[in-house]
């Protein structure tokens, strides 16, 4: 059985944050949307030190709810909070991920395992996912995932 992230986006507006349900728009199969964050280990890794055999400094590990989170994400983490098979309850803003440095080599002592650069190692959500929520606001600062993996 494998891991998986459990995304929420919010935007602050109107002087708070509010949920953005980019993935119930029903224009495709949520999985296929830009902003669906797809199994994948060393992203997990990159994000917050989960499931990842490559050595990197994670950019958000496990910094709970944000204090100022939206009712809705509250409530949504609320009604999962005691399952256990949940765990790295986190967040990271647009900005700091646009801040990253994507061309970061990182290495894994595994034999096999080549040295990869973060964005080679994220794949997909580099490629495709990053620059779709760029283009969701004019300020990277006002756009957030708060997360956690299952």
């Amino acid at each position: 059985m494998g891991t998986d992230i459990l995304e929420h986006y919010e935007r602050f507006q109107n002087d708070h944050w509010e949920a953005v349900d980019f993935l119930q728009r029903g224009e495709r199969p949520s999985w296929s949307h830009p902003a669906f964050i797809e199994r994948n280990y060393n992203l997990f890794g990159i994000l917050s030190d989960v499931r990842s055999v490559y050595t990197v400094t994670p950019i958000a590990r496990y910094r709970g709810l944000p204090t100022d989170v939206s009712p809705t994400v509250a409530a949504r983490w609320a009604a999962v909070a005691y399952d256990d098979c949940l765990f790295g309850l986190s967040w990271v803003g647009l900005d700091e991920l646009l801040a990253f440095d994507w061309e970061q080599t990182i290495t894994c002592e595994l034999k096999g395992y080549p040295p990869l650069t973060c964005r080679e190692a994220a794949g997909r959500f580099y490629q495709e996912t990053l620059p779709y929520l760029r283009a969701q606001v004019d300020d990277p600062a006002h756009l957030r995932i708060v997360f956690w993996f299952g």
